[in-house]
C-alpha cells in the first residue's frame, strides 16, 4: 500500500497526536510513549515503524459512562468503560526497531 493518509482535522486521532508526536526523521511522523520497557540485560527499548494498513483495532463494547458516588472521598467518581483490541493484521508491513536506552532518571 502506498500513499498518504489524511489525518481529520477533529476527534481521537488529532488529540492522540498532540499528546505523543515528538516530530519527524526521514520525512516519516515519530510518536513517543512512555510504556516502552528497557532490557536490563541488554539495555535496549524495543519499538517499531509500520503503515496504518498493519494494524487493526477491534471494539466489542463501545464507551459506557456512568456515576459512582465515593462517600469517603466526598466525590461522585465518573467511571468509563470500554473493551477494544488492537492488534497486527499484517506483520510485511512493520520492522521491527532496537534502540539502545536507559531509564530515565528520577
Amino acid at each position: 500500500v502506498s500513499g498518504t493518509y489524511p489525518i481529520p482535522e477533529t476527534g481521537i486521532t488529532v488529540d492522540m497526536i498532540k499528546q505523543w508526536k515528538a516530530g519527524q526523521w526521514a520525512g516519516v511522523p515519530c510518536f513517543e510513549d512512555g510504556n516502552i520497557d528497557i532490557t536490563t540485560v541488554s539495555g535496549k527499548g524495543h519499538g517499531g515503524m509500520f503503515s496504518k494498513s498493519a494494524l487493526g483495532y477491534l471494539q466489542s463494547l463501545a464507551d459506557t459512562t456512568e456515576r459512582e458516588r465515593d462517600a469517603s472521598l466526598r466525590a461522585t467518581e465518573l467511571v468509563i468503560v470500554s473493551d477494544y483490541e488492537a492488534f497486527a493484521i499484517d506483520n510485511g508491513y512493520g520492522v521491527d526497531m532496537y534502540y539502545t536506552a536507559t531509564a530515565p532518571g528520577v
